[in-house]
């Protein structure tokens, strides 16, 4: 099972950025935020669902939300790079585009020249700290990102085809669950239904979840539910009601309940912020 890193950046102006020169190694692992890197000098293995790819100078690594991925650099050697982790919130509407395949396919990829260019020129180092930045370096990173992204979307297979890789590769039960989740999660599924699809017992799901997440197949539900409607009510002018019943939830009051009860804020008052900040 891969380790789960518990830290999220719930708040979409929150980013982590750095520039390291140091051997990487780190288990594989998943967490709930986005993740890029920018390999400068050496290279460097990435594992991720038993697949492992190699990643050189120039290429880029991208990472989505609650992807499996692992890195490896041999003993006495060094790669020089550049890491970025950020929310789900600053591309939820890749994440939830229809046609999005980076879910399933490898993570590296080589940029073009123009886009190499643009990320040496716009990344940072922050020295590993937790920032926000300003309006206008928020802006600058947004931008870096949504190319990156789009290019990377250019090297995936279709759906068709992802889905197809996506069978054919074995992971572990939580890796599944949530595989299965972001696949079904608007639906009335339960854990019986998750446990008929992956071929693990439900007892099993629930105790790796909770050993993972601390939390139960139903609040992994509600978090991913929540999530997609905090990106409703950005990107779309569905009224709270009509994206409560969108995202899987039974009723009004249900959907208000567990929205409130994640994000401190009611889905009314969520839509009102976002609208200020823009």
């Amino acid at each position: 099972m891969p380790e789960v890193q518990k830290e999220n950046f719930s708040n979409d102006t929150r980013v982590r950025s750095t520039v390291k020169n140091k051997r990487l190694l780190v288990a594989v692992h998943i967490h709930q935020f986005a993740e890029l890197a920018y390999i400068m000098e050496g290279e460097v293995e990435v594992k991720h669902n038993k697949i492992k790819e190699v990643a050189k100078a120039g290429d880029v690594i991208a990472v989505l939300p609650y992807r499996e991925h692992g890195y490896y650099v041999e003993q006495n050697k060094k790669v020089k790079y550049w890491m970025a982790l950020f929310s789900e919130n600053l591309i939820s509407d890749i994440i939830y585009h229809e046609s999005t395949s980076l879910d399933y396919n490898n993570l590296v990829f080589t940029p073009s020249p123009e886009l190499k260019a643009l990320i040496e020129a716009k990344m940072f180092d922050t020295n590993d700290k937790i920032i926000e930045p300003d309006f206008e370096r928020t802006l600058s990173l947004k931008s870096l990102i949504y190319t990156i992204f789009s290019e990377a979307l250019k090297h995936s297979p279709s759906k068709k085809e992802a889905d197809t890789q996506n069978q054919t590769v074995s992971s572990d039960p939580v890796t599944k669950t949530i595989s299965y989740l972001r696949a079904n999660f608007t639906g009335d599924v339960s854990i019986e239904d998750c446990a008929k699809s992956i071929g693990y017992s439900s007892s099993h799901i629930s105790h790796c979840l909770k050993k993972a997440f601390n939390m139960s197949f139903l609040q992994l539900r509600n978090d991913i539910r929540v999530n997609y409607a905090k990106h409703l009510l950005r990107f779309s002018r569905m009224s709270p009601n009509e994206i409560g019943f969108e995202c899987g939830f039974n009723s009004e009051e249900t959907f208000k309940r567990v929205f409130k009860q994640l994000t401190k804020l009611t889905p009314q008052q969520f839509r009102k912020n976002r609208v200020r900040k823009k």
